[in-house]
């Protein structure tokens, strides 16, 4: 079968073991469609082949969503300022939710693709181990925290839960500690979630998961 991205022979090694075929779909009365693509043993390159535009989503997706939740948030409190109506406080707590809700959903959607372009029944234990063949502890140590974090957004108080407070203050964003009932006593907009899911925690997860992707490549 003839290689339609015109591959050089090399990509036909052992290291990449790529092959490169064409699926053609038709039907009388209809145009022609050509699905043109690449499968291969090689993970790291087939991720970068299928995968390329996800980390590209993902942070522009977390940029887009905070904006438009931050001039929600700014108007409501203007509001507040002359109105102590109820319906502006749960439009806080909402607006707060939707920020916990972004992340976790970020990170599980990324779960899917991986384990999709990955055949894996755990993607982000194939992550790691990709990140400690390449030699990025650092890396890894910073995306379990994160993976942490999501857990326990996601399932509350366990092992994931844990791991964060024995090591609460090597962290870039906050724990509430066992013995905390409130991030910030007398914040009429707080949720009661286990971590401190702000702007900077949303963004640090769009990041990571392109930071990962590229590593990854």
């Amino acid at each position: 079968m003839n290689c339609l991205s015109n591959c050089p022979p090399t990509v036909y090694a052992d290291e990449h073991k790529l092959c490169c075929f064409r699926s053609r779909l038709s039907e009388i009365g209809q145009k022609r469609t050509v699905l043109e693509f690449c499968c291969r043993a090689s993970e790291p390159l087939f991720y970068k082949i299928i995968m390329h535009s996800f980390n590209e989503l993902a942070d522009r997706c977390a940029s887009f969503a905070l904006s438009a939740l931050r001039e929600a948030n700014d108007r409501t409190i203007d509001m507040l300022q002359t109105s102590g109506a109820t319906t502006l406080v749960k439009t806080l707590q909402m607006i707060q939710l939707q920020k916990a809700i972004l992340a976790v959903g970020m990170f599980s959607i990324f779960e899917t693709d991986l384990k999709t372009n990955f055949g894996c029944e755990n993607g982000f234990k194939k992550v790691k181990k990709i990140l400690d063949a390449k030699g990025k502890a650092d890396l890894k140590e910073r995306f379990e925290d994160l993976y942490f974090a999501i857990n326990a957004l996601k399932h509350g108080r366990g092992d994931s839960y844990d791991a964060l407070v024995a090591k609460a203050g090597q962290l870039p964003f906050r724990v509430k500690m066992p013995t905390e009932s409130f991030f910030f006593e007398g914040d009429v907009g707080e949720v009661n979630t286990l971590i401190e899911v702000d702007d900077a925690f949303v963004q640090l997860c769009g990041d990571m998961i392109s930071e990962v992707s590229q590593a990854m490549q």
